[in-house]
Formats: C-alpha cells, sequence, structure tokens
C-alpha cells in the first residue's frame, strides 16, 4: 500500500497469509516483571520506560501508528510519520524504541552490538519458535510462563507479504503465462506443505540431519505458517478487500501513507 500511495510500478499478485504474523515478543529475562502481564499493547504503553526494539529503527512507522491509538501515552527515540522528526527522548516516556539485530539476542541480553529491550516486534514462525527452543541455564522457556507473544490482529494492520511483481514486465508479450505458470507451483506448494507436514520438514532441513533441535524449530515454524495461510476461503492466494480496507485506513490515519490507491490499480 505504501509503494502504490508513492506511485510505483508494481503489482500486488498474490496475498497468501490470510492473517497476521506478527507479534510482540516479550523478554524472558531482561526486566520480565515489568512485561509479565502484558497481553495487549496497552498493557506495555500503561507503564514507564518500556524499551521497544525494532530492526527497522529509527523509522517505527507501524508501531509508532500502534502507539498513537493511545494519546495519553508518550513515545520517543523515533522519526515520526507525519513530521518527519526524531522524537528525543526526557527519560519519562512510557516507551521508547530501540535498534535490534533480526534475532532475540536483545531479548536475552546477549546481544553484543545493542542493548536489552523488553519487547520487540517478531514473528509467530520465526522469533517465538527460537525463544522456545533455545535453553538458558539448562532449561527452556515456556510461552505465557516465561515470556508472552501478542499480536496486534485486532488493533489496526491486517495484512501481511504477499507476491508483487513489477507492471511493466507483467505487461510484456509472453509474460503473463510464465507467471500463472508460477503461481501455479507456489500454491502447490503450500497446499502440499499442508497435507505433508513431514517431507515438508525434510525439505528445509539439511540431508541428513539429526539434529532434534533444527527439526522441532523447522516443524514448529511449518506449522505456524500454514496457520496463517490456512484456511483461505475463496482460494490460496486471493485477495481481501476487507483486510485491505482496513490496513488502508490505518496506515491513512496515521501517515504511513498519505493517500489512497483504487485496488484495481494494483492489485
Amino acid at each position: 500500500l505504501e509503494y502504490a500511495s508513492k506511485g510505483s510500478n508494481l503489482t500486488h499478485l498474490s496475498q497468501h497469509f490470510r492473517r497476521h504474523g506478527q507479534r510482540f515478543v516479550t523478554s524472558p529475562v531482561f526486566e520480565p516483571e515489568k512485561t509479565r502481564g502484558a497481553r495487549v499493547f496497552k498493557d506495555l504503553v500503561d507503564q514507564k520506560n518500556i524499551k521497544f526494539g525494532s530492526s527497522s529503527w529509527p523509522r517505527v512507522s507501524a508501531y509508532a501508528a500502534v502507539a498513537a491509538e493511545f494519546p495519553n501515552a508518550t513515545f520517543c527515540s523515533y522519526i515520526a510519520p507525519f513530521t518527519e522528526e526524531y522524537v528525543p527522548c526526557n527519560g519519562t516516556e512510557n516507551l521508547s524504541f530501540h535498534p535490534i539485530g533480526l534475532g532475540i539476542q536483545e531479548l536475552l541480553a546477549t546481544s553484543q552490538t545493542f542493548d536489552p529491550v523488553h519487547v520487540i516486534s517478531g514473528m509467530s514462525y520465526n522469533h517465538v519458535a527460537h525463544l522456545l527452543a533455545t535453553p538458558m541455564n539448562g532449561t527452556l522457556f515456556k510461552e505465557g510462563v516465561d515470556f508472552h507473544a501478542f499480536d496486534l490482529e485486532d488493533s489496526m494492520f491486517s495484512m501481511e507479504d504477499g507476491i508483487m511483481v513489477n507492471s511493466t514486465w507483467l505487461s510484456e508479450f509472453g509474460n503473463t503465462a510464465t507467471l500463472i505458470e508460477f503461481l501455479w507451483g507456489v500454491n502447490r506448494g503450500w497446499i502440499y506443505c499442508r497435507d505433508h507436514e513431514d517431507e515438508c520438514v525434510d525439505f528445509v532441513t539439511p540431508d541428513g540431519s539429526s539434529d532434534v533441535t533444527l527439526r522441532a524449530i523447522q516443524r514448529f515454524q511449518m506449522r505456524e505458517v500454514n496457520k496463517l495461510i490456512w484456511p483461505a476461503p475463496g482460494g490460496i492466494g486471493t485477495h481481501l478487500e476487507e483486510s485491505m480496507l482496513k490496513t488502508e485506513a490505518a496506515a491513512l490515519r496515521t501517515g504511513i501513507i498519505n493517500k489512497t490507491v483504487p485496488f484495481e490499480e494494483h492489485t
């Protein structure tokens, strides 16, 4: 939607994920008492000095947009979507944004690059999987006990990812047929992994690997991704106008996009 609002030459072909896989994941080791009771975003902003990690820092438009839904809360250390100005901290804010890597090291306070944080934006099929599989002091963490992962599905954004293509390339002779074959293969792959979990775990596990932890992570990820795709009323990959409208309205309201574009112009 952001690319479309800027007039980019892209066509959004397919929307495989019907549900949002993004989660706010809390730290099991860094001041866990601050986030132990958190179940929704409001539980975080009702406190003081919560450190929120984002790999896109300081441009954290989506999370700043969620934060903007709570006018009585204060936030800092990010570039504001509307003004493009950096918002500094004075130490009294409810929540501050911080840089992190792509893993879970900042949640475990083991990063050699960035400071520990109380919560990150992660994925149900990635960051949660790695937290569950990472032992500390000889034991594994338990979701719902040591850490929590809650989503923003009901708050604002409900679309995630998709397959896009250069519109000029798509209009050239012969490319539509190529694209149809590609989508046919992709869709058959997801259908196969829905019905043949063990075989698909084998596909993404190194040949001959007997690493129980690795296979458990891949199995967890397969199951979580399948939850985002299935069930798929209307067929896998079809666009859901209701979800697009909801996400577009939230993005427009919070300054992530500055105009809307008719869906038929970019889908």
